[in-house]
């Protein structure tokens, strides 16, 4: 198992992988107000950010069956 854990110390970087989510989100749902959302998403997370980076962790692994 591969573990990873990033750091994110801006905005910017989240709103853009958010933003790049729109053509499969809304394959699924239909036409969503997108300016509106990552407006308020990015003053959020910039709120969010004040207190200091946004960390997570991800964790990948590959079964094989034969």
């Amino acid at each position: 198992m591969i573990q990873r854990e990033f750091v994110v110390p801006e905005a910017a970087s989240l709103v853009a992988y958010i933003a790049s989510l729109q053509a499969p989100v809304e394959a699924q749902v239909g036409p969503l107000p997108w300016p509106a959302f990552l407006e308020s998403l990015e003053q959020t997370i910039e709120k969010r950010l004040r207190s200091g980076p946004v960390t997570y962790r991800t964790a990948q692994c590959l079964f094989v069956c034969s």
